[in-house]
């Protein structure tokens, strides 16, 4: 029921007596990142002992733990929650597809990553749009109904395909992608389609080489967790929502520490907001047909750090401004100087999270005048500082 190799000792002053135990399947990224962020948290691992279980679906009890103090486990059916609740000590779950459980949880945000990923289409000028999600996932259906109130927001509407588990003897990338191939076929093109994890979108992207769709052209597509290696291996390399998952980890370390404390337990989970979207070039698309609009998007892209007005832009693509405004109204719904803007903004953002830049550095890099410009500007797209964004995002 563990592997002893994961057993971790620790050292001097360790209470012997007490343990945690952490289930936290290692065969996926997400669960292997929260991990880390557990080991990060450094009360918990110079205190405590902790034991890293895998336990197979079949046992029916958990073998007896004399000295646990407490669990992190990743919760995904009730059959497991009812295993922990037996143990009458306090857990902390980190998985959000059952709902209701008699546990704290700490979460990713999954309205908030289903408001990201509409944004993201959106802000391609997509319009035929489309969710994938797995039926049983209660954090799936999260994300889609947020995806649909933020595209109802726009009077905007989007197709729905719920994968299942496929029957036993059943391979599921045969029976995912056989399904995912037939709704591929009865939605129309171009499409932008969400799916609500990078497994999901691994297989649409199997599912439309093997129907002829090119992607992202036909079907671009944005799944979430950026597992690295899902990414890189999907043809073309697939955009994904980044989410905190090392500061799922400590967080639940945390809460966990409380709870054995004697503190009281939470009746919400804990929901920490996803960090961003890492564009790869499954979604690197814009489904604009108007070749003015076009050409002024990618001048934009091509120039936006450089400080660039409408009137730069419009000496780079000749055409009337009122007319391009009126364009850029139809198909994006913002102007031009609006649409320079945001990707301004989304800049920032990139160098608060991957770099230590200062700010002045920060506004000189993404074409502002000053960092003080750069921060009203930035406040007013956000609702947050510049320095609150690099805070919260590195936490």
């Amino acid at each position: 029921w563990y592997n002893p190799a994961m057993e971790r000792p620790y050292g001097r002053g360790a209470p012997a007596e007490r343990e945690i135990a952490v289930f936290l399947p290692w065969s996926f990224w997400y669960t292997r990142e929260v991990a880390r962020g557990c080991m990060s948290h450094r009360h918990l691992t110079r205190r405590w002992r902790v034991t890293f279980c895998v336990l197979p679906p079949e046992v029916e009890d958990l073998p007896p733990f004399p000295r646990l103090a407490g669990v992190i486990a990743h919760v995904p059916n009730r059959q497991m929650a009812a295993r922990l609740a037996r143990l009458g000590k306090p857990v902390v779950n980190t998985c959000g597809a059952m709902e209701d459980l008699p546990f704290a949880s700490v979460l990713a945000d999954d309205r908030k990553i289903g408001r990201m990923a509409a944004g993201h289409f959106l802000d391609r000028g997509f319009t035929c749009l489309a969710v994938c999600r797995m039926k049983q996932g209660a954090n799936h259906r999260r994300r889609q109904e947020a995806f649909e109130r933020a595209l109802a927001a726009e009077g905007l509407s989007c197709r729905v395909h719920e994968t299942t588990l496929p029957p036993r003897r059943r391979s599921f990338r045969e029976w995912v992608v056989g399904h995912m191939r037939q709704f591929l076929a009865e939605a129309p093109k171009p499409l932008g389609v969400f799916a609500c994890d990078d497994t999901l979108g691994f297989n649409l992207a199997q599912a439309c080489r093997e129907a002829g769709l090119r992607v992202p052209v036909d079907v671009a597509i944005l799944g979430v967790n950026d597992d690295d290696m899902q990414a890189a291996l999907a043809d073309p390399p697939l955009s994904s929502i980044r989410l905190p998952l090392h500061r799922v980890g400590i967080e639940a370390a945390k809460l966990l520490l409380r709870l054995i404390r004697g503190g009281r337990p939470r009746k919400t989970p804990i929901l920490l907001p996803p960090v961003e979207i890492v564009t790869r070039q499954s979604s690197d698309l814009l489904a604009v047909s108007d070749p003015d609009v076009v050409r002024a998007l990618h001048f934009i892209r091509q120039h936006v750090h450089e400080g660039i007005g409408v009137q730069e832009l419009l000496r780079g693509v000749p055409v009337n401004r009122r007319t391009l405004e009126k364009k850029f109204q139809r198909l994006l719904g913002r102007s031009p100087l609006a649409e320079i803007r945001r990707l301004r903004v989304e800049h920032v953002k990139h160098l608060l999270i991957h770099t230590d830049l200062p700010m002045p550095a920060v506004a000189a890099a993404c074409g502002f005048r000053s960092a003080v410009y750069m921060t009203m500007t930035f406040h007013k797209l956000t609702a947050q500082t510049p320095t609150a964004f690099r805070r919260t995002s590195r936490e």
